[in-house]
């Protein structure tokens, strides 16, 4: 299974199978959507290097959660 195939099954067409692809499963205007942006390109790190991805930000139900740079700033802040 290639990275892209993965990332299809466990998005689009999960959402598919569940019957739930007008509300999820799509990076789309107006779906639900939780997802992690990672430092580096996903389809063109090395497989190797997938599980030492850093997350940059995380966003649940289409807000952002996490953004890596306000919590180093905020770690950095609080060692002072």
């Amino acid at each position: 299974m290639t990275r892209g195939e993965a990332l299809r099954a466990f998005t689009v067409d999960a959402a598919f199978s569940a019957h739930q692809e007008t509300k999820i499963g799509n990076l789309e205007e107006g779906l639900w959507a939780d997802f992690i942006v990672l430092e580096d390109d996903f389809f063109s790190i090395p497989e190797s290097h997938i599980w030492q991805q850093r997350v940059i930000e995380t966003w649940l139900g289409g807000n952002k959660i996490f953004d890596a740079a306000d919590a180093a700033t905020e770690k950095e802040s609080s060692a002072k």
